[in-house]
């Protein structure tokens, strides 16, 4: 997995506000997921992933195209409207990736959307772990990670499974501001946050951290936590630019209103 994205700020705009810093793993990070001076690097993330509570959900869903099949009926949902929530989005453009679009053409996840709601599928609400406890949503297209923090204390029958048609991750980043009153701190907080402790903490929470690949090999990592994580897709992960999300976003704000009439 090739795993990270930077924030969406030009090159002029991160000297101008960001200090450069390169923490002591700076080598584990992948070259992809960090800016080359050293002005952000990525921390934690997953995957979007199809969340159900298996003890509604007979049939386990591991596809979007599964998710289209009668079985499903008024039982899927996104958390949010994609033209204002990110993970909301990025389940579009999952769901794109799995209908013969790309991260060049949207399009195909905005049709796939329209799709899951004319066959009755599609719940337009925005999912929660009450709305899939009521019964309302038992099938949530989220984060993996946000899938077992936010909805699995509560549902303790949920199971998470990465779309095997579409793989579409996105990592957080971190970046030390230049104008920090105390940089040094800030400093020795990165370098807690990239120890083995600290990413290890992410893991505990049920994300992915950066430095995960490392973590295995060096034999590193919580074992418990690491076999916690659903199955990540194998091969890399390509992300969007900063040219192509503004366009996906154009596309689903222009045509999102289609998909619920």
């Amino acid at each position: 997995m090739v795993p990270a994205r930077g924030p969406w700020l030009g090159r002029e705009i991160c000297e101008h506000i960001l200090a450069p810093y390169k923490v002591a793993t700076w080598g584990s990070i992948p070259a992809d997921a960090k800016a080359a001076d050293g002005t952000w690097f990525a921390d934690y993330g997953g995957y979007v992933a199809i969340g159900y509570d298996s003890a509604k959900v007979k049939t386990p869903p591991t596809s979007f195209a599964d998710l289209l099949k009668p079985e499903y009926k008024n039982q899927v949902a996104i958390n949010g409207n994609p033209t204002q929530a990110s993970a909301a989005f990025s389940a579009v453009f999952a769901s794109a990736l799995a209908n013969g679009g790309s991260l060049d053409n949207i399009t195909p996840g905005v049709a796939y959307f329209k799709k899951l709601h004319s066959v009755g599928n599609f719940v337009p609400v925005t999912a929660s772990a009450a709305t899939m406890e009521s019964g309302q949503t038992p099938i949530v297209v989220w984060w993996d990670y946000l899938l077992a923090s936010e909805i699995g204390p509560s549902v303790k029958s949920l199971k998470i499974v990465i779309p095997s048609d579409a793989s579409y991750a996105a990592y957080y980043d971190q970046a030390i501001s230049k104008s920090a009153p105390h940089p040094a701190a800030a400093r020795l907080w990165e370098e807690f946050l990239y120890s083995t402790t600290g990413q290890n903490l992410w893991l505990q929470g049920e994300a992915r951290p950066i430095e995960l690949s490392t973590l295995v090999k060096d034999g590193t990592v919580d074992q418990a936590a690491y076999k916690a994580l659903p199955p990540a897709p194998a091969g890399s992960v390509t992300f969007p630019t900063q040219a192509q999300q503004a366009a996906a976003e154009n596309i689903v704000a222009q045509q999102w209103s289609s998909v619920i009439g």
